[in-house]
């Protein structure tokens, strides 16, 4: 051997060394492997992470030393043969994960022979990613969270609304009460004065008739004056006049209970404070209010009970009975029944709306609570009438149970504590 051919050989051996000394360097992990699977070279992290020395894993399949990893696929040598990278993602058992990228290495005579395979820590590069979908998933359900809270914020901004509505609805009524209770009373006052004026007249013209009959001779005048009665027909004056009387009376009480029971139901007048109220005349007194709405449609019978005096807010139950006596009225398409039943059980009274109506569709029960929610034709209704009431029997720590069957009608059952939690409830 010539000293040209040492000194070559030298060189390709120093070169090899320096060559495996800077693979030892980096931080990934780099090995080759036979077409069988078993491991010709690697360098020192591949064998750190295995926990051995590499002269120790010459010649052992690479699945041997990471037994997690996947041996070679069939596939492998019809992709290296055409020219292809194999990138894959592996786990090791040390828990890591690493992306590997598998090189080919042909050779003329044998085609493939031999693959790299070089692999890169991608293990941070997961946990990120997995934090920065925890936080995409978070970000989602506030995002959710927060889209529920803005529906609850504009049913509570509705029901704001509406209940400003309904309040100044009160405050008109309460007004309108006010300036019809002054000309009623005058006009009762007025009527009582006009119901003595008439008897007092006729007594007078009964005097007349006894000195008509009493005087022989006739004169001119009395034959005027008994022409006068035949004309005017004072028989049928004398016998219609006091019943004339008494059914304007009638009128007028009728006038006023109304108005009475306008202004009790408005509660305008009264600071908006907890007190012990008799349902059963707040329930009459709506039904006074909306009698208009119902003689037209139903029969209205009434099975009260016994109920004590109820802790709460009448002015605000008084707009609950409204908008069911109202929808139970508009349940009924032609002539039926809307019957009003209460009583006690325990510590709480119940007070029902039931009616011989049209019902409600098995699908639009659990959706009757939903703000603007209706089954009534377009400009017929908002659909807060229930909402509404659902949050006053709540504010009231009551509840509404419904029952409905359809082409039978509907039971609107309210259940309220005869005391309040708390005041402020």
């Amino acid at each position: 051997m010539t000293d040209e051919h040492i000194t070559t050989e030298t060189a390709i051996e120093t070169a090899l060394s320096e060559w495996v000394a800077a693979l030892d360097t980096v931080d990934e992990l780099i090995f080759m492997h036979d077409s069988d699977g078993r491991i010709l070279r690697a360098n020192r992290a591949y064998a750190t992470r295995a926990g051995i020395e590499v002269k120790q894993m010459m010649g052992k399949f690479y699945w041997e030393v990471f037994p997690k990893m996947p041996g070679p696929s069939p596939l492998c040598p019809t992709a290296f043969e055409a020219g292809g990278v194999l990138i894959k993602e592996v786990a090791l058992d040390t828990g890591e994960t690493f992306i590997s990228h598998g090189y080919p290495i042909v050779t003329s005579e044998d085609g493939y022979r031999y693959s790299v395979h070089v692999l890169t820590d991608v293990t941070e590069n997961k946990r990120l990613e997995a934090e920065k979908q925890a936080h995409i998933e978070a970000l989602t359900r506030a995002n959710a969270d927060l889209s529920v809270l803005n529906g609850k914020l504009s049913d509570a901004r509705s029901h704001l609304i509406q209940a400003e509505k309904m309040a100044s609805i009160g405050g008109l009524a309460a007004g309108v009460a006010h300036e019809i209770n002054n000309p009623i009373g005058f006009v009762q006052s007025n009527l009582s004065t006009l119901d003595g004026y008439v008897k007092n007249l006729l007594e007078l013209i009964a005097v007349y008739e006894q000195l008509e009959t009493a005087r022989e001779q006739p004169c001119p005048m009395l034959t005027r004056v008994r022409e006068m009665k035949t004309r005017m027909d004072l028989a049928f004056i004398k016998d219609d006049l006091p019943s004339l009387i008494v059914e304007s009376n009638q009128g007028i009480n009728r006038v006023t209970k109304i108005v009475r029971d306008l202004r009790d139901f408005s509660h305008v007048d009264r600071e908006d404070i907890w007190a012990l109220a008799d349902l059963h005349q707040g329930l009459d007194s709506t039904i006074n209010v909306a009698w208009n709405e119902l003689k037209y449609r139903c029969e209205l019978k009434k099975e009260y009970g016994d109920l004590p005096l109820v802790e709460c807010l009448l002015s605000q139950l008084n707009h609950v009975f409204l908008n069911l006596l109202v929808n139970a009225a508009y349940a009924i398409e032609d002539k039926g029944i809307i019957t009003l039943r209460s009583g006690v059980k325990d510590e709480q009274v119940w007070l029902e709306v039931s009616d011989t109506g049209k019902g409600i569709a098995p699908e639009n029960l659990k959706r009757i609570f939903d703000p603007f929610f209706t089954t009534k034709p377009m400009g017929m209704g908002t659909g807060l009438g229930l909402s509404v009431s659902y949050s006053i029997i709540n504010k009231h720590h009551g509840r509404i149970e419904v029952e409905s069957q359809v082409g039978v009608g509907s039971t609107f059952r309210i259940w309220l504590p005869l005391r309040q939690p708390d005041n402020s409830a």
